[in-house]
């Protein structure tokens, strides 16, 4: 509204509210003191031509009040998308670290199963689908849906298992930060097969 008004006192002439925060009422009286001091404090302007001078007013804030609002949600989907870490963008080498987390249960070596399945070539792997591993009824359930470990599959289910996967026998509650996500899937990503 600010950015607003300076403008409009700038078109008018009536520079005492530059800057000044207001609501529509003080754009009227600020429109209204400016058509009087320009032509010398008297009124000649009928109630009608007032009347069409606010409506285009207000017709010109409405335009620039739409742009303005547009631009702020378009700076601020860029903000929040520029601040989520891509989870193909994640640091292995800090992957490692997070992952630590996960070693009492899982390991990354093709055929070790522990507590939790073999983690090895996980990601773009069918869900439920590691050799000699009992996996629960539910997790079975979501594989047979045709579920898929991609990033974005993995990042929803590292975040919160069980909401992601309701009756998943894992323990664990989950890796909160989006970073630190991004950064598991990013090591996971060394252990497949070569290529």
């Amino acid at each position: 509204m600010i950015a607003y008004v300076e403008s409009f006192s700038e078109r008018q002439g009536f520079r005492a509210f530059r800057g000044a925060a207001c609501d529509t009422s003080d754009l009227v009286l600020i429109a209204q003191n400016s058509i009087l001091s320009r032509d010398g404090g008297s009124l000649p302007h009928s109630q009608e031509s007032l009347s069409r001078k606010g409506n285009q007013e207000n017709k010109d804030r409405s335009e620039f009040m739409g742009v303005k609002s547009s631009l702020v949600a378009v700076v601020f989907a860029a903000a929040a998308f520029h601040t989520m870490p891509a989870l193909a963008e994640g640091d292995a080498a800090n992957g490692e670290k997070v992952f630590r987390k996960c070693k009492a249960c899982h390991a990354v070596e093709e055929g070790k199963n522990k507590v939790g399945p073999s983690l090895y070539n996980i990601v773009d792997r069918a869900v439920g689908t590691v050799e000699g591993y009992k996996y629960s009824k539910a997790m079975i359930a979501y594989g047979e849906g045709g579920a898929v470990w991609d990033a974005e599959t993995l990042g929803a289910y590292l975040e919160a298992p069980r909401k992601a996967v309701k009756g998943t026998k894992m323990a664990f509650a989950g890796l909160r930060k989006p970073e630190e996500r991004a950064d598991v899937i990013a090591y996971l990503l060394q252990f497949k097969p070569a290529e």
